[in-house]
């Protein structure tokens, strides 16, 4: 029997009274998700979030109010019962066939084949129609050059409430209604073992708590862009103003927090504020520096000027000539007597400064070494000199007496200090740049007149001073009091000039620092002025800028505190789960397992973001950490039906080789509970399994028009669908061309390679003669993987020729399992291997005995 449930209540009820609680928009949502009992489209999610800003005040778009939502509770399914009818016109599927049609019955279609047969392409297609978890991309042939590029293609005919529909499919995924179909296949098994399965089934009223989070979600990620398109990135005005001003400072720090109101303010320009631009303008060129600050550079040269004349006119003053003059006589007298020693020691030779340096060194040498052997006092007449060894006499004494006063500093000190004073008493006068103060004196005549009393006066004392700077430069004796006579005037007109010079560059500094100063003020109130009348300009680009800011900033405060509405929503539905499905789940749940005879696991429903999931444990593990492959599978099975079984909508439940890693018996209760869910609702099954097959078909023998069987076969091209009343996984026909094949290939070689074909060909040929005797001899009364003997074909046996047959056969089929790899043989025979024309008698013998028992 199949498991039987109770209908789990309705949650509808406790999802109004939750939307009833909560905001307009929200009712709103809910209201439609209720309606439709799908999820909402893109149309609906931007109507509910115009609704949320205009009641959040972030949009001024008039809206009506939202009262209360009442709720009738019905179980009125909006898609009703949907019936899978047609699949054909394959194309661009993997290497299927074209012109291929399966028509499904409305309860089981089984389709069976090889593993390669072509059979997986068609459960691909309803895979990706129906967009289920795991669904494969589609490719085309790959071998196919020309249709790599191919789109994948089918037609599906299918029905609604017995109403006939067709869909032209192009890979897509998810097409409504194919939405609703139930597939498991293998990769699926995972997805029911170990992965964290949600509920996403319309019409179940859990759906609808989905279809709300999710509503909820998309109008938070609409906020979330809005609040990043809108977010200021950057400062486009700020450059357009001049730093320093009030506008400046409001524009520098514009965002979500500027008050509108300052911009306001400052944009106010009074008509005598406008009227006083050019004035304005007019003065700021009337102040500006450059006329001052000419009259200024005029008068500080002028300074520069009468300061050096006044230092000349009062050098001149403090020379002391006659102290200078007696200077330089004294200077003058030393050297005369120091040169008339010379010429006593040296002679009246001329000698130049190098030898007469080396002279003295020699002398020097002399003196140090006469004293450091004799004393002090060498030498004395009667001594010896202390080179050629003579004996010195009087006259020689005097002339190494001689030679060392020429060696004294005293005289040459005496004239060296007397330069230094003349030098010292001249500086001022010789360090003056006399020739630079004459073009100072001419370039200021070019502004004061040629005929200027204190520039002359000037003129006159440097025409008399240049001569005796040349005198006082070469040490000479000077007149000095034609100078002092033309520089007392000169000092006094020049000190009077020094002095109004000052005044007249403090006079005007004053004046330039007065014009910079309101210089400074007119161009700023200038600046105001204008940086005000470009703001005014540009107001509504940067108050559209500061709305978008503070309008951005509510709008992601105000998403946040959406967090919560979800969070209520996540506890509404997990009590709506506990109350409408979780139970229900965990009783079908529980009667699919038993009925598989899967191992006890525990569910767990961690539920968040308004979904219910259920989680398997093996106490506290993973099942895929504990369990066997065949187990897992059975596991996985039982989630997936019981899921299924929460459908409201009879929708088509699809298997796609169920069985892999099943034992026999797993094999034979999965068959039957998947028969009796095809007594229930539509079931397609694709399988290689053959004893699964004549399973399911062994169930409705007495119901033939409740089942339909296809073989998919490789045998021409991929996926070629034939229609039949069981599985034949080899056919006489199949196995006598792949013996014809063997035998050709062995008369074709030669050598190791011919003794390969031709095991291969009896390898062949002794399954062709199981097959013979099952299907030919006996009639298929008892066959391979079938579960039932049909007594009724046996009449249909000839005994009186089924011993001259298998009098060829036996013995055929038994050299055949002897030739073959892995059958046991006596050691005499191991290497005796059956030759080509042996192979060939063999092979038209037994063809023989069966035509002659056929005919």
């Amino acid at each position: 029997m199949s498991p039987s449930f109770d209908t789990a209540p309705s949650g509808r009820q406790l999802l109004v009274s939750w939307a009833n609680g909560q905001e307009g928009w929200l009712r709103l949502l809910v209201g439609k998700v209720l309606a439709t009992r799908r999820a909402l489209s893109a149309d609906t999610l931007d109507e509910l979030y115009e609704r949320y800003l205009s009641e959040k005040g972030l949009s001024h778009k008039l809206i009506e109010t939202v009262g209360e939502l009442s709720l009738e509770e019905t179980s009125i399914d909006d898609l009703g019962t949907l019936v899978l009818t047609k699949l054909s016109e394959v194309s661009g599927v993997n290497a299927i066939a074209g012109g291929q049609e399966i028509e499904f019955n409305p309860g089981l279609t089984v389709l069976f084949g090889e593993n390669g047969a072509g059979k997986t392409g068609y459960a691909r297609v309803l895979k990706r129609v129906a967009a289920v978890r795991g669904a494969e991309p589609i490719l085309p042939d790959v071998n196919d050059v020309k249709g790599v590029t191919a789109t994948p293609r089918a037609r599906l005919d299918y029905s609604i409430e017995q109403v006939a529909q067709t869909l032209d499919w192009a890979n897509e995924a998810g097409v409504h209604p194919f939405t609703h179909l139930s597939i498991f296949d293998s990769p699926a098994v995972m997805f029911h073992v170990d992965g964290d399965q949600t509920y996403l089934y319309t019409p179940s009223d859990l759906a609808l708590f989905k279809h709300c989070a999710d509503g909820i979600t998309e109008i938070c990620q609409r906020a979330n862009a809005d609040v990043t398109t809108k977010t200021p990135k950057a400062n486009p005005f700020l450059a357009q103003f001049q730093r320093g001003t009030r506008v400046y400072r409001a524009i520098e720090t514009l965002g979500a927090a500027t008050d509108i109101s300052e911009l306001n303010a400052l944009v106010v320009v009074s008509d005598t504020e406008r009227k006083s631009i050019p004035a304005r303008r007019d003065r700021i060129i009337a102040l500006q520096p450059q006329a001052t600050g000419a009259q200024i550079s005029v008068a500080r040269g002028r300074l520069r000027l009468y300061e050096r004349l006044v230092e000349l006119a009062q050098a001149v003053n403090r020379f002391s000539s006659q102290t200078y003059n007696a200077t330089v006589t004294s200077a003058a007298s030393a050297e005369r007597d120091y040169q008339a020693l010379q010429v006593r020691v040296l002679g009246d030779t001329e000698i130049d400064g190098e030898t007469r340096e080396s002279w003295y060194n020699f002398v020097e040498a002399g003196s140090r070494y006469g004293q450091y052997r004799h004393g002090s006092d060498y030498p004395q007449p009667g001594e010896r000199c202390i080179y050629c060894h003579q004996s010195l006499n009087e006259r020689a004494v005097a002339l190494i007496a001689e030679y060392r006063s020429l060696l004294s500093d005293n005289m040459r000190t005496t004239i060296e200090q007397a330069h230094e004073t003349a030098d010292s008493l001249s500086g001022p006068l010789t360090n003056s740049d006399l020739h630079g103060l004459g073009e100072a004196i001419e370039a200021q005549q070019e502004i004061e007149g040629p005929d200027d009393a204190a520039l002359l006066a000037a003129e006159r004392l440097l025409t008399l001073t240049e001569p005796v700077v040349a005198q006082l430069v070469e040490r000479k004796v000077v007149e000095w009091e034609p100078l002092l006579i033309s520089s007392s005037p000169l000092l006094t007109a020049s000190i009077q000039r020094v002095n109004a010079a000052r005044s007249l560059i403090e006079d005007l500094t004053a004046k330039q620092e007065e014009r910079a100063r309101r210089l400074a003020e007119e161009t700023a109130e200038l600046i105001d002025i204008e940086s005000r009348l470009l703001l005014a300009s540009q107001l509504e680009l940067i108050l559209d800028y500061v709305r978008d800011a503070k309008w951005a900033l509510k709008l992601n405060q105000l998403v946040k505190k959406v967090q919560s509405i979800q969070k209520s929503l996540t506890e509404k539905a997990k009590q709506a789960g506990e109350q409408l499905l979780h139970t229900d789940f965990e009783t079908r749940f529980e009667a699919e397992r038993q009925a598989l005879r899967a191992p006890a696991v525990k569910l767990e429903f961690p539920g968040k973001h308004g979904e219910a999931r259920r989680r398997k444990v093996v106490t506290t593990h993973k099942p895929s950490a504990v369990l066997s492959e065949g187990e897992q599978k059975v596991i996985a099975l039982a989630d997936f039906l019981a899921e299924a079984g929460l459908r409201t909508t009879p929708a088509p439940v699809i298997f796609d080789d169920p069985v892999n890693s099943l034992d026999y018996r797993r094999i034979h209760e999965v068959a039957n509970r998947i028969s009796l869910l095809a007594k229930e609702r539509q079931v397609i099954v694709f399988t290689h399994n053959i004893w699964f097959a004549t399973e399911l078909l062994g169930r409705f023998e007495r119901e033939t028009d409740r089942c339909t069987y296809y073989s998919v076969t490789d045998e021409s091209k991929k996926g070629v669908v034939v229609r039949g009343t069981h599985p034949r996984w080899d056919s006489v026909s199949k196995l006598k061309k792949k013996v014809d094949m063997m035998v050709r290939r062995a008369s074709e070689s030669s050598g190791d390679e011919r003794d390969a074909f031709i095991e291969q060909a009896y390898r062949r040929m002794r399954s062709w003669c199981e097959v013979v005797v099952e299907q030919e001899l006996l009639q298929g009364v008892a066959q391979r993987y079938q579960a039932n003997v049909m007594l009724t074909k046996l009449p249909q046996i000839r005994g009186d020729r089924l011993e001259a047959a298998t009098r060829i056969i036996q013995p055929v089929y038994a050299k055949a399992c002897r030739v073959m790899e892995g059958h046991s043989q006596p050691l005499e025979t191991l290497s005796v291997r059956p030759s080509l024309s042996e192979l060939e008698k063999d092979w038209a013998d037994v063809i023989a005995a069966v035509a002659a028992y056929k005919a």
